[in-house]
């Protein structure tokens, strides 16, 4: 066992969230140092950011000598006001910053959050261990993948690590989270309880101009290995699984492989997994569907094909329906995700997705407006011609992309609500959801579910 002492942070502050996860992002690197022989434990939080004082305590309390973090480019305001209070009540630990804004922006995360002692880019399953023989005194600065350090005055950048094979790296310990689970701090809109998720692939074959990957590479887990990981949620009394990959039915023969075996297993899994439209059919939905899924959500993104066109989704509004439709035939929910704001957007692009909206049985929830995330093409294009409005940093600027059409960002918050509505005032559409979901209903939780459904449609 080493002296270093390692602890992974995690937080969910967020009024009106309908869904907390566990951070399985940490919890794999976590599982990757505890096999090494460090003592390692992860810390999460959800609750008003006003009281996180006790949290930062807990943290103290463990006596770290490095803590991890991760930063996501559209929460990098509060993340910084987080860890800055956490460096604050553990001054004498190395802290270090990871995740896609650090991919994307190495450099300027070191220079805006100086707070942080390191940075890593990329994935850092292998680099992580290599930091903490770099902070043993077995390694030099230099020879851990990845990292971005300071250095006589100037912010150095190491080459990044990728892995080849995901089947060689262990599945992630839940246990690091059992004390939130038993709280039952996970959860989901009409999921209360027993809630996990699981990751089976990483990177995407596709490349839309709004979506950042920190590896674009797709490299996916063999049957055995995501089937390994259900058994061990089976053991663990999992009820609710949500399978968190953008794109899980794209390999149709694993797909196909690994609904078989459910089948066969009888997991008994409430499923929810996410998909794209152009990687389904009729009979790998309705094996999907014995195999446990109840919802599919699908990246429709917009009604209108010029703006899927624009976002380089390389599918068609008829596409987007048709998927649509055969989900409804297996008997699957069938949830959208729908976005505005991108280049090229206009009233009719968006009366056309309200149109699509209103004739296809699909539940949409909250309609973001585009966030234009620096590493993607959209942002990079509209830096380039001067419509970029905003910049990304840690105040609490959100950027955003002007169009012809609208005079300020109020604009596109009243679209998006337009957009909203039109789904969430249906009655027709509120049948659907519960039909689905009779759960929400329960007793209990009407009065927590009467407040969501006025958050969503206010």
């Amino acid at each position: 066992m080493h002296d270093l002492r390692v602890a992974f942070v995690s937080f969910s502050v967020y009024e009106g969230r309908n869904a907390i996860y566990p951070p399985l992002n940490l919890c794999t690197l976590a599982t990757q140092l505890e096999d090494a022989g460090y003592e390692v434990r992860v810390f999460d939080f959800a609750a008003p950011l006003s009281t996180i004082d006790p949290y930062y305590k807990e943290i103290a309390d463990f006596r770290p000598s490095l803590i991890g973090m991760a930063c996501f480019t559209p929460y990098i305001s509060v993340f910084h006001r987080i860890s800055r209070g956490l460096r604050a009540a553990v001054p004498n630990a190395a802290m270090v910053i990871g995740g896609y804004h650090v991919t994307v922006r190495p450099e300027e995360s070191l220079q805006l959050m100086p707070q942080f002692d390191y940075a890593m880019q990329g994935e850092c399953d292998y680099a992580i261990i290599a930091l903490a023989e770099m902070l043993e005194g077995k390694r030099f600065s230099k020879d851990v993948p990845g990292l971005v350090y300071r250095e006589n005055g100037e912010i150095r950048l190491n080459p990044r690590d990728v892995v080849d094979d995901v089947d060689v790296l262990p599945i992630a310990r839940r246990s690091f989270l059992d004390r939130y689970y038993q709280k039952s701090m996970y959860g989901y809109l009409t999921v209360n309880s027993g809630l996990d998720m699981m990751i089976t692939s990483r990177g995407c074959p596709y490349r839309c101009s709004f979506c950042f990957k920190v590896e674009k590479r797709y490299r996916f887990r063999s049957s055995e290995s995501v089937l390994a990981e259900m058994d061990m949620l089976q053991s663990r009394g999992v009820r609710h699984l949500h399978i968190m990959d953008d794109a899980f039915t794209v390999n149709k023969k694993r797909c196909h492989e690994i609904a078989d075996e459910m089948i066969r297993r009888k997991y008994g899994f409430k499923l929810k997994i996410r998909s794209r439209v152009n990687s389904i059919d009729l009979e790998i939905l309705k094996k999907l569907k014995r195999a446990g899924v109840k919802e599919i959500v699908y990246g429709l993104e917009s009604g209108s094909q010029a703006i899927l066109d624009s976002m380089d989704k390389h599918t068609t509004v008829e596409l987007n329906e048709r998927a649509v439709q055969l989900t409804n035939k297996a008997g699957i929910f069938c949830v959208g995700d729908i976005m505005i704001g991108m280049p090229g957007e206009t009233p009719d692009t968006i009366n056309e997705t309200i149109a699509f909206l209103k004739r296809n049985m699909v539940i949409v929830g909250n309609v973001p407006y585009l966030y234009p995330l620096p590493g993607t093409k959209v942002y990079d294009d509209a830096k380039a011609n001067g419509t970029l409005r905003g910049e990304w940093g840690t105040d609490d600027c959100v950027p955003w992309i002007k169009l012809p059409w609208i005079k300020s960002i109020g604009d596109l918050e009243v679209a998006k609500k337009r957009v909203e509505r039109a789904v969430h005032r249906n009655p027709v559409k509120a049948l659907y959801f519960i039909w689905h979901n009779p759960q929400f209903l329960s007793p209990g939780n009407i009065k927590k579910r009467i407040r969501q459904l006025y958050r969503m449609i206010r």
